[in-house]
């Protein structure tokens, strides 16, 4: 929530809010009035081992990258699961796991799987810079 409270007082011009998709905090009431501009991507996406569906609301429209499992990530493994899914090599979560199929899931350390994607940042800070440019904003800085 302090987070929201910086947001407010500073009032920038585009702003992200990240949390895992299955985050109590998009629940919270005092979410409400973020959850219009939520968007959904996944971390395999970006260039992570793991799915790790993320929630991203922001104040500008983002484009952001999501797999389905069906989608198979050049780093998805070609094993089905006991559904019949695809399986990414790693899980988010810091625990292994042997399915009834027989494969192995890694599991990500806690510090790891909490760092959002290098790749992910790069596209949200292009995607905000670009929609300041729209906006008649210039870039300060070029990436």
């Amino acid at each position: 929530m302090s987070c929201l409270v910086h947001l407010e007082a500073l009032d920038p011009l585009v702003y992200f809010i990240e949390n895992p998709q299955s985050s109590m905090l998009w629940k919270r009431p005092f979410m409400k009035t973020y959850l219009h501009g939520m968007y959904t991507c996944t971390y395999c996406m970006y260039g992570k081992l793991y799915m790790k569906p993320t929630n991203i609301c922001s104040n500008i429209h983002l484009e952001l990258r999501r797999c389905a499992g069906e989608c198979r990530c050049e780093h998805v493994q070609l094993v089905y699961d006991e559904f019949g899914h695809f399986l990414h090599p790693h899980l988010s979560q810091s625990g292994d796991k042997l399915h009834h199929c027989g494969f192995f899931q890694k599991g990500t350390p806690e510090l790891e799987a909490a760092t959002v994607p290098e790749n992910l940042v790069d596209d949200l800070l292009d995607q905000a810079l670009t929609w300041l440019e729209r906006q008649g904003h210039s870039r300060a800085h070029q990436r």
